[in-house]
């Protein structure tokens, strides 16, 4: 997962963001945030180079509108079940 701070954004930019992120194959899915940071998009790759080579690419591409960003790595996603009886009153 990767959290972008956006500076100077115009609509044409965000939808041009939004769809170079949903367009690569990687791309799990894409949360726009209000507050902290702007966009969280996730990514399922096999190595840190694949990962490395999504952000330079979209560092290139949208050098203007990216400000910071931040890498969160997860090496195992657990599947968390929650069983909740139903009760009947």
């Amino acid at each position: 997962k990767i959290h972008f701070k956006i500076k100077n954004i115009n609509s044409t930019t965000r939808k041009s963001l939004i769809s170079y992120i949903l367009s690569n194959p990687y791309s799990i899915y894409l949360n726009e945030t209000i507050g902290g940071f702007d966009f969280e998009p996730e990514f399922n790759v096999t190595s840190i180079a694949q990962l490395r080579s999504i952000i330079e690419n979209m560092r290139i591409d949208f050098s203007e509108s990216i400000r910071d960003f931040d890498v969160l790595l997860y090496y195992k996603t657990y599947k968390l079940f929650t069983y909740l009886p139903i009760i009947r009153v």
